[in-house]
């Protein structure tokens, strides 16, 4: 016993001092982290965001941009609709539902007729951002609707009763260009399109463009480019810079200034059933996001003042 007290009288400082040290690293950071998610919430609520405005996504990786978009737009208190039309269902678990659990989906609106309605997951993580999910039997969607009349419109229909709702809808499409991707087209006001600095990001991107036109010119006169997103860029690879040359010469302005860095935080946020906003919101993924929201704010600001010059 004396050996011990001794040893302890002799050894305290040097193991008190780190564990105290560490204690009051983990609260700094807990407050650092929670300072930085007050001061987005405060800034995303301190910008107008224009409303009922209903956007697509296509091509991988979309999931991120509506999990990202949906949560900030629903922290700025702000009604938001994600809708899951990837059969895949990743927006869906990358926001907390899980793939064990049978609800109702948008599989059974889109070949069921089920009401959108009765589909709607209210209030996932936060209190402005309902979540319309899919399912594995999305897969086959595409081949029990090559029947149906009129069957690229069929989503656009079944989000007609509630759009009043909602201040943004975002559609989650699949990477492919089939008919769920063609209906997420004829459905949206305007179409995010996320381009991978990898080698073949570019390919396949004139037929994207190609139907995308086609449906401008047919079926949705008011679809729009919302503008082109360059995701996994790095800034010390000749690819990532070779990529976003070849884009912003392809589409000029549309070309988002923020590109979103290659951030393993990004990747492990859906595993844990959140956007990145809840789950580091100080990581470079995160950061980017932020700057993209931001510069779509400002891109919306500028729209708008526009008209109204005009007007």
């Amino acid at each position: 016993m004396d050996a011990v007290i001794s040893f302890w009288t002799e050894n305290w400082r040097d193991i008190v001092i780190p564990v105290v040290v560490f204690v009051l690293s983990v609260i700094a950071l807990f407050w650092l982290r929670r300072l930085a998610y007050n001061a987005f919430e405060r800034w995303l609520n301190s910008h107008r965001w224009p409303a009922d405005r209903m956007l697509s996504t296509v091509r991988w990786p979309s999931v991120f941009w509506c999990l990202i978009m949906g949560a900030s737009l629903a922290i700025a208190e702000r009604r938001t609709l994600v809708i899951d039309c990837d059969p895949q269902g990743n927006a869906s678990s990358g926001l907390g539902l899980s793939r064990e659990v049978e609800l109702p989906d948008i599989y059974d609106c889109l070949v069921d007729g089920r009401p959108i309605e009765d589909t709607i997951q209210p209030a996932v993580h936060f209190p402005m951002l309902d979540v319309v999910p899919a399912s594995r039997d999305l897969a086959g969607a595409e081949v029990e609707l090559i029947e149906r009349p009129k069957r690229e419109r069929i989503l656009r229909e079944i989000v007609k009763p509630i759009r009043d709702r909602y201040e943004y809808i975002l559609i989650d499409s699949p990477p492919s260009l089939g008919l769920l991707t063609l209906n997420a087209l004829v459905a949206a006001d305007t179409v995010l399109i996320p381009i991978q600095c990898e080698f073949y990001a570019l390919e396949g991107l004139s037929q994207l463009l190609n139907t995308v036109r086609i449906v401008q010119r047919n079926i949705n006169p008011e679809l729009g480019i919302e503008g082109v997103l360059l995701t996994m860029f790095d800034s010390r690879l000749n690819l990532s810079k070779q990529v976003k040359g070849e884009a912003e010469e392809y589409f000029g302005a549309k070309v988002f200034r923020t590109s979103i860095p290659r951030n393993v935080r990004l990747a492990e946020a859906p595993s844990f059933g959140q956007p990145i906003a809840l789950y580091d919101v100080l990581s470079t993924g995160a950061r980017g996001y932020l700057s993209l929201a931001r510069e779509i704010v400002l891109r919306d600001d500028e729209r708008k003042g526009a008209v109204l010059a005009q007007a």
